[in-house]
């Protein structure tokens, strides 16, 4: 977790910037620091993206970075790119509420070389969309400012349930209800079922995004594969015309016309 209370992951692409892995900051530093590799990717340079995520998996954060990989499968030695630093000081996109490091928008000019801009419109979506599915396990509730003498920025801890016998103090009770609806505004009053419905909600919106793109993209496709198939026809014909103009020549040069 960053210092800011919102979860870290990083997130790996091939060469048709299609995400491939991903896995937590504590991983990566660890990979970082050599006690892991990424023997797949060896003798490579695989772009990434590091992001902050926040409450609801909201994108918050993306830093878009160039990782160099050894034959051995491990970080170059020289890798050194402040990523928190260059995430919580990058522009906003504009229409958007993500911050985005890349090497178009650099916070940091010098390390605009070691950074990669998406070439894809929606990258910022399919980034969101896959963030969403979240085979990380990343907890959904993340709080951005507490009270003071928690401190800033901490991770909201839900009370465990009590065992079967045991009543929570009520003063303990509505203390957490008023620390919710603190951190939260009036979706701290939610219920669990509708923060899960809210969630699902979330899911479907993107599941629903990600249809249309792909119909889109079907679309395209088709469009192309007729556009081929009638130059294909075209080019059969002027290869007929031509043999047919050949073969009178042919005639006309051994005087059978």
């Amino acid at each position: 977790m960053s210092g800011t209370g919102q979860r870290e992951i990083v997130l790996l692409y091939d060469a048709e910037e299609r995400i491939i892995d991903e896995f937590l900051y504590s991983r990566f530093a660890r990979i970082v620091e050599g006690h892991d590799k990424l023997e797949a990717y060896a003798a490579s340079h695989t772009k990434a993206v590091y992001c902050l995520v926040g409450n609801g998996l909201t994108l918050k954060n993306a830093v878009f970075f160039v990782l160099p990989i050894t034959e051995e499968g491990v970080i170059d030695a020289n890798f050194n790119l402040p990523l928190r630093y260059m995430a919580m000081h990058a522009g906003k996109v504009q229409g958007e509420d993500v911050r985005v490091a890349s090497r178009s928008q650099c916070p940091v000019p010098w390390h605009a070389v070691h950074l990669w801009e998406p070439a894809a419109e929606d990258a910022l979506d399919h980034l969101q969309g896959r963030i969403l599915r979240n085979k990380l396990k990343l907890k959904t509730l993340v709080l951005d400012s507490v009270d003071s003498a928690r401190g800033p920025h901490e991770v909201l801890e839900i009370p465990d349930t009590p065992h079967i016998g045991e009543l929570p103090a009520e003063n303990s009770t509505a203390d957490n209800a008023q620390k919710l609806v603190d951190a939260f505004g009036e979706a701290g009053k939610l219920s669990l079922a509708d923060l899960i419905r809210l969630h699902s909600d979330q899911i479907e919106q993107a599941q629903q995004r990600y249809r249309s793109e792909l119909e889109q993209q079907q679309q395209t496709y088709l469009q192309q594969v007729r556009a081929a198939r009638e130059e294909v026809q075209t080019l059969k014909v002027a290869l007929r015309q031509e043999q047919d103009r050949n073969r009178r020549l042919q005639q006309m040069l051994r005087g059978d016309i």
